[in-house]
C-alpha cells in the first residue's frame, strides 16, 4: 500500500516493542526516514539494523524534557524537519483502583501525559507545515484492570 510517505521524516516514541515497533516498521516500509525512540538501546539497535539505513535509533526517556530536546535536535540536524510525530508511550500496568499512592500517580502522569507533551514541545519548532502528530497512550485511561 502506498500512503505517499516516501522520504517523509517520522519520529516514533516507544518504538522498541509492541504498537510503537509495528508503527515504526510500517512507516519505514512506506519509505519514511524513521527516527526510533525508546529507553531500550539494544532493542532499538536491533530494530534500526533490521530497517536499514533509513532508520536511526535514539535512546531516550521521553519523560525527561531534555532528552526529548536532544532527540529532536538530532533528527532536525539529520533531516531538517519532522513530518510525523508519533507519541506512543504509555503504561498498560497500574495498581488496583483505590490503592494509588502519590508516587504512583506521578509515575503514571509522567508516562501517559508528560512524555507526550515533552515530545510535542520539543518538536514544535521543527514540524513541517503539513506535519501530523499522533498521540497514543495507555488503555488504563478507559478501562480498569
Amino acid at each position: 500500500m502506498d500512503f505517499g510517505l516516501e522520504d517523509k521524516v517520522a519520529v516514533v516514541t516507544g518504538a522498541s516493542r509492541g504498537i510503537g515497533r509495528a508503527i515504526a516498521e510500517t512507516l519505514a516500509a512506506e519509505g519514511c526516514l524513521t527516527a526510533l525512540v525508546a529507553r531500550d538501546a539494544a532493542s532499538l539497535a536491533d530494530l534500526a539494523e533490521g530497517l536499514g539505513a533509513r532508520a536511526s535509533a535514539h535512546t531516550a526517556d521521553v519523560t525527561d524534557p531534555e532528552a526529548c530536546r536532544r532527540v529532536v535536535a538530532d533528527v532536525a540536524t539529520r533531516h531538517g524537519r519532522i513530518d510525523a510525530l508519533v507519541c506512543n508511550v504509555g503504561g498498560g500496568a497500574s495498581v488496583p483502583p483505590g490503592s494509588e499512592t502519590p508516587a504512583e500517580w506521578r509515575r503514571i502522569f509522567d508516562l501517559n501525559f508528560l512524555a507526550t507533551t515533552n515530545m510535542v514541545e520539543a518538536a514544535r519548532p521543527h514540524l513541517s507545515q503539513e506535519a501530523s502528530i499522533v498521540c497514543i497512550s495507555s488503555i488504563c485511561g478507559s478501562e480498569a484492570l
